[in-house]
């Protein structure tokens, strides 16, 4: 009999698992169901796909607008996710703006708007290299950060700018530090650096100006030692970034937007 026992086990163990499997199933899709319930609550909708069990996910578009970030490595998708946000967006008569959409996005963006006819006299287009419509603006002005801290992220910004091969020396970016400290204090713009490292009338009047020990200091002591190399390469490099006269132009301007002022007062969003 013992033979019987065991088969009986051996099913009653197999009946049991797919109890249990079914159970799991059930209590899956339940969950599954009032996911989907609950999210198509939320007003407008963006289809992001299926889930394992063949059911469409439809994810409320101000979650998607107003709370994520796109990752992903090249090929993977991200530029299809953005074109479905335009195109929730634009179904919803929600207004929104495109920044710097290059290649692919922006191509198919503008071909997203062309099938919304009723929104083309709400678009507009800015090309930043048309010197028309460029708002000059000062990096230069700190916005309540520590100057030391503030001068360095602006150094990096403008390293960042030149191009692989016209990388600064150690010496060279410290002459660029000081030059820039010297345009910060005056509220003066980035733009003015090269007549800063060429012009001594100049640099003598904004030096009367200045009053901070350090800065004056090293253009009374050591600027004078430096050589016309490191000058003059920092001078090239410079001369190089603001060729372009859209960047020039964008970056000579005397003030700065206040960005944290505009973040208060929810004209600006992160």
């Amino acid at each position: 009999m013992n033979w019987w026992f065991k088969w009986n086990d051996k099913r009653l163990k197999q009946a049991t698992a797919e109890f249990l499997n079914d159970l799991r199933r059930a209590q899956h899709q339940d969950a599954e169901a009032l996911s989907i319930q609950r999210l198509r609550t939320l007003g407008h909708r963006v289809p992001l796909g299926r889930t394992l069990s063949q059911r469409p996910v439809e994810v409320p578009l101000d979650l998607l607008v107003n709370f994520s970030v796109t990752t992903g490595s090249q090929g993977s998708g991200k530029t299809m996710f953005v074109l479905l946000l335009l195109s929730a967006m634009l179904r919803s008569d929600r207004p929104f703006g495109l920044i710097d959409a290059k290649g692919d996005l922006f191509d198919r963006a503008l071909y997203l708007i062309s099938r919304f006819p009723e929104v083309w006299d709400r678009v507009i287009i800015i090309d930043f290299n048309n010197r028309d419509v460029i708002s000059p603006y000062n990096i230069l002005v700190p916005q309540g950060d520590d100057l030391d801290y503030f001068l360095t992220r602006r150094l990096e910004t403008l390293k960042e700018l030149l191009p692989a091969r016209e990388k600064l020396s150690l010496r060279g970016t410290s002459l660029l530090k000081q030059v820039i400290a010297l345009l910060a204090e005056l509220r003066l713009p980035v733009t003015l650096v090269e007549r800063v490292l060429t012009e001594a009338r100049l640099r003598a009047k904004l030096l009367r100006q200045s009053q901070n020990p350090e800065t004056k200091s090293y253009f009374h002591k050591i600027f004078s030692t430096e050589s016309q190399a490191t000058i003059g390469a920092v001078r090239a490099r410079v001369s190089a970034l603001f060729a372009s006269d859209s960047l020039r132009l964008s970056l000579s301007g005397s003030s700065a937007p206040d960005f944290r002022r505009l973040q208060d007062g929810a004209k600006l969003s992160w």
